[in-house]
């Protein structure tokens, strides 16, 4: 008598990814949530689903963890945005902007430009 082979069908059989929420509107919620510097715990509330299951996504969608890291920096750009347009304005920012980007010639008490302003300032 023959052996009979054993043909696997996928009967969606197994745990469902999201608990049967739409994958494409639970990754827009994760990512709308990542996108504001959501921790995952955050993003995984905001989207309904547990921590378990964006952890098994992102085994199934590795390339999502990328996105994830790209996203976080959103609201870091935008406030560096944020204050290269303010330098415009208030000139206080723009120095405390020079002292952070380059303080070898605009921190205080090391700086030409502070010495001679320290100066200046002394000589009124």
């Amino acid at each position: 008598m023959p052996a009979k082979k054993m043909v696997q069908l996928n009967r969606g059989v197994g745990r469902p990814l999201f608990n049967n929420l739409n994958e494409k509107t639970v990754v827009a919620k994760l990512e709308e949530a990542f996108a504001i510097g959501a921790t995952a715990t955050e993003a995984c509330v905001y989207a309904d689903i547990s921590r378990d299951a964006l952890y098994r996504y992102l085994r199934k969608n590795p390339e999502f963890r990328n996105r994830i890291k790209l996203l976080r920096r959103i609201p870091i750009l935008l406030a560096k945005k944020t204050v290269v347009d303010g330098i415009q304005k208030d000139c206080r920012l723009a120095f405390k902007f020079l002292e952070s980007k380059c303080p070898e010639e605009f921190a205080p008490n090391t700086s030409k430009f502070f010495q001679y302003w320290l100066r200046h300032k002394e000589s009124r």
